[in-house]
C-alpha cells in the first residue's frame, strides 16, 4: 500500500511540474517583454537576454518621473494593447523619433507634441504615432510658399502636465520649437503613478521563472495599491459615466 501511495505521490508531483512548465511557457509566448533587437524572437522566448528591469532599458525614474534614455532601440515583445511586436528608437535628445540636429535649419518649422503613452504610441510602429501622422499631413499641403515641418513627438507614458513641462525645458526648448503642442488626456492633471517595480534588480528565481515573476508583480501591485491608495485611479471608471467630452463642469 505504502508502495502505491508513493508511487501516486510521484506521479502526482510530476503532473504538477508539467503543469507549472506548461503555464511557465504560455506566459512567455503572451506576456509582454522589452528587449533588445534580435534576429529571432525565440532568443528572447528561451530566456536569453532578456533585459534585467526590462523598463530600465529604455527608460529612466528621476525625481518622482519617467524619461527615455537617449540613443536607445529596443523591442516591445507581445505588447500588452495589441500583441504586436513594436520597435522603439530613441534619439539623442531622449525623444521616440527620428534624430534631427539640435540647430534648427533655415526654413524649417518645428512643432513639439508633448504627452503621454497616447502620444509617445509605443504600441504602434513609428510611421502611424500622431507627430508622425501629423507631419506628414503638414508636408503634404499646398502651402502658398514652401514649408517644410518637423514634428517632434515628445510623449513619455505615465507622466503628467508637470512633467511634461519640465521634459519640455530641460530637453525640447533647446530644439528651438515655433509651437509646443500639449496633448492632453483625463489622467493627465494628476502625478505620475510611480509604481517603480520593474526598475527593482530581479531574484534569480523571477529571471528564469515567468510564472514566479507575474505572480510577484500581481502581488507587489496590491500590496502598492492598497499603500498609495486606489483613488488615483478613479479617472478610468469615471471617463465612462461623466459626459466629459461635452459638460465643461464634468470635465
Amino acid at each position: 500500500m505504502k508502495k502505491i501511495l508513493s508511487k501516486w505521490y510521484v506521479y502526482g508531483f510530476l503532473w504538477i511540474l508539467v503543469a507549472l512548465v506548461a503555464v511557465d511557457v504560455v506566459l512567455r509566448l503572451k506576456r509582454t517583454y522589452i528587449s533588445k533587437p534580435h534576429r529571432h524572437k525565440e532568443e528572447t522566448l528561451l530566456g536569453k537576454n532578456l533585459l534585467t528591469g526590462q523598463e530600465s532599458y529604455i527608460t529612466t525614474f528621476s525625481n518622482g518621473t519617467w524619461s527615455f534614455n537617449p540613443n536607445v532601440t529596443a523591442v516591445i515583445y507581445n505588447h500588452a494593447f495589441n500583441g504586436k511586436d513594436v520597435t522603439m528608437s530613441i534619439n539623442s535628445h531622449g525623444f521616440r523619433d527620428d534624430d534631427v540636429p539640435q540647430r534648427k535649419p533655415d526654413g524649417e518649422k518645428r512643432i513639439i507634441m508633448l504627452g503621454d503613452s497616447i502620444t509617445a504610441g509605443d504600441w504602434l510602429p513609428h510611421k502611424n504615432t500622431i507627430s508622425e501622422i501629423t507631419q506628414n499631413l503638414l508636408n503634404t499641403k499646398n502651402w502658398e510658399s514652401p514649408q517644410r515641418f518637423e514634428v517632434i513627438n515628445a510623449g513619455v507614458g505615465g507622466i503628467g502636465i508637470k512633467e511634461e513641462i519640465d521634459l519640455l525645458i530641460n530637453r525640447g526648448l533647446k530644439l528651438e520649437p515655433d509651437l509646443v503642442l500639449l496633448n492632453f488626456y483625463l489622467n493627465d492633471s494628476q502625478t505620475p503613478w510611480g509604481y517603480t517595480n520593474n526598475f527593482k534588480e530581479k531574484t534569480w528565481l523571477r529571471k528564469h521563472s515567468k510564472l514566479v515573476d507575474t505572480i510577484y508583480n500581481v502581488v507587489d501591485l496590491q500590496l502598492w495599491l492598497q499603500k498609495t491608495g486606489k483613488e488615483k485611479f478613479d479617472w478610468i471608471h469615471l471617463q465612462k459615466k461623466i459626459d466629459w467630452r461635452n459638460k465643461r463642469e464634468d470635465f
